[in-house]
């Protein structure tokens, strides 16, 4: 990963940390990864952090995330190198966040290459379910591409399946 996008990365998700729980999707199995190995062979681990979780320990550097995380009530120190993270969204306001499509695990990435993204994109809250339908429909689970254009939302697949869900702005 170049400088660039580590820089990018880290920025983004200090921000996101100032408006509470972060959630960090990631590829446990890339390289440099430190995560309880019964999550390594995951395509996708989805982890929590938050400044109000007082973690033992939570170091936001330029090579990626250091934290101590509780798994089952066990503290276990992680290392998240930024290559292997991939998103990282506010699970409390409808998963808002950012994904990084170049950082994609292959067995999601297959979603992004048909949009053709290849550029940082921006999520959205899903909407209210009593907001007014969108013109378009936003059932379709497809990745919208955007660098500094208004914010585009991008679908995501994991292991549960329907948390991000595409919605056209």
């Amino acid at each position: 990963m170049n400088d660039g996008s580590a820089f990018q990365k880290r920025r983004q998700v200090l921000e996101l940390l100032n408006d509470g729980l972060v959630m960090l999707h990631l590829d446990p199995r890339a390289q440099g990864v430190i995560v309880p190995d019964r999550f390594k062979s995951d395509a996708v681990l989805r982890l929590n952090i938050a400044y109000q979780f007082r973690l033992p320990a939570l170091e936001i550097g330029a090579e990626g995330i250091y934290a101590v995380l509780s798994f089952d009530r066990q503290n276990f120190p992680c290392t998240l190198p930024w290559s292997s993270i991939f998103a990282a969204t506010l699970p409390n306001t409808g998963h808002k966040g950012v994904v990084w499509p170049g950082s994609v695990p292959p067995e999601l990435a297959h979603a992004f290459a048909q949009a053709g993204i290849r550029a940082p994109t921006r999520l959205e809250p899903d909407p209210p379910a009593d907001a007014t339908p969108a013109l378009e429909p936003a059932d379709e689970q497809r990745p919208t591409a955007q660098e500094d254009a208004p914010p585009a939302p991008v679908a995501a697949e994991g292991k549960r399946r329907g948390h991000l869900k595409l919605v056209k702005g």
